[in-house]
């Protein structure tokens, strides 16, 4: 029901028509805001409690960050009055989505422990019958543990020479085997990228970095014909406070409404000054390159250009997230193995990148067919090299959005088949 307030802002974002047709639809749904917030409680029976917490968790922060929104429809507004009724229909909207969060606090407090897993039989008619995937669960397993064999191989092969170059004898004497040979661990990874590949723009700099990024990649890939050049334009823009989702640097917007051929548009979770973690976590100039190859150039948007002129066929690729999710991984591989990376940081950036992705699709395969609980997951990712802030805020996400992690490296294998 949460979605409801999504739409409002993908309606401000993108700008397929004029501000005040947008501003029409938007105050249309932001005045059944409270009858969809009625019909969330009416709904609500025996919901799992991870779920009840994500989303009250969301309603709060969809709650206080609504000034956000109202401010960005007020300053379209021209018109006095549709001023004056943005003003009224906020303060109903907004108060609509702190009942629902209290409603689900409250409700979370008073209820019994309901398992959010699916289970074995739902998790395969899952695959099967939303995302026409029939092998047995466990063919899927095998292929999601050799990715985490072979990319944690790669991930270490190139941690050792930063970790020689970094630790003091005496650490190396405490980390060397029988045999001589330097114990190198995954978690290996944030002592080396902290040390040697730390370098960030500055926060009016992100944007002119993503769209320089996407300028080399279109004329590279161009140039070794191996891709033609997006014919659907593509725009930068901050992303509200409400769509963020953490470690996370940006989100594509899909070029809709299809039968129109809108831009595609790229939401950068550009932090605030004080939020400097974020900002050495998520925007590094190499994370940038690794963002912008997947999302915009061979990634996600130019995905959208390669399509049959259908909006029909846009939207079913919209939909899937095998093909979007499996196409942003396969195109950064395919871009390291053309040669587009030559950086130290890149190369390095993108095999942890692998190994975490294996690593989610395992947590994800074994927290949803009840091999694992909740804490056992998180253990394994932790154990496996995942720090502990990450590990929890993405067994949350997995928890609601079950085979969004096996998207990624099914969806890159059925890439590479063909």
């Amino acid at each position: 029901h949460l979605e409801s307030l999504t739409s409002v802002y993908d309606i401000l974002e993108k700008k397929y028509t004029s501000n005040e047709d947008r501003l029409r639809d938007i105050i249309k749904r932001l005045e059944i805001l409270p009858q969809i917030r009625e019909q969330g409680q009416e709904n609500l029976e025996n919901a799992p409690d991870l779920r009840m917490r994500l989303a009250a968790q969301k309603a709060q922060i969809a709650y206080s960050s609504f000034g956000e929104l109202s401010n960005a429809l007020y300053k379209m507004a021209k018109v006095e009055q549709t001023q004056k009724k943005i003003n009224t229909v906020s303060i109903v909207a907004r108060e609509a989505l702190k009942k629902y969060a209290d409603f689900l606090r409250d409700t979370l407090e008073k209820k019994e422990y309901t398992d959010f897993r699916l289970g074995e039989e739902n998790y395969s008619a899952l695959l099967k019958d939303v995302y026409f995937l029939s092998e047995p669960i466990s063919k899927y397993q095998k292929t999601v543990e050799a990715e985490i064999e072979e990319t944690q191989k790669i991930l270490k092969s190139l941690l050792a020479p930063y970790l020689l170059d970094i630790l003091s004898e005496e650490e190396q004497a405490q980390r060397t085997d029988e045999e001589g040979n330097l114990v190198v661990l995954p978690s290996d990874y944030y002592l080396v990228r902290n040390t040697k590949f730390s370098q960030t723009p500055t926060l009016g700099e992100i944007a002119p970095t993503y769209a320089s990024v996407y300028q080399q990649a279109s004329q590279f890939f161009t140039e070794q014909e191996l891709f033609v050049m997006p014919d659907l334009a593509l725009s930068l823009q901050k992303n509200p406070q409400y769509l963020k989702q953490p470690y996370t640097a940006s989100l594509f917007l899909p070029p809709y409404p299809f039968a129109a051929r809108q831009s595609g548009d790229l939401l950068l979770n550009i932090p605030s000054e004080e939020d400097t973690a974020d900002l050495t976590n998520l925007f590094t100039y190499s994370d940038i390159r690794i963002d912008a190859v997947q999302k915009m150039m061979p990634g996600i948007h130019l995905s959208y250009n390669a399509t049959l002129d259908s909006q029909q066929v846009l939207t079913n690729i919209s939909n899937d997230m095998f093909y979007v999710n499996g196409w942003a991984a396969y195109s950064l591989k395919f871009a390291q193995k053309a040669g587009f990376f030559e950086d130290e940081a890149d190369n390095l950036n993108i095999a942890w990148l692998n190994y975490k992705r294996a690593l989610y699709a395992l947590a994800d395969i074994k927290m949803q067919t009840k091999t694992l609980n909740y804490t056992q997951t998180l253990d394994m990712l932790i154990s496996a090299g995942i720090n502990d802030e990450e590990a929890t805020e993405r067994i949350d996400f997995l928890a609601i959005n079950p085979a969004n992690a096996l998207s990624y490296v099914i969806g890159a294998k059925e890439f590479e088949k063909l």
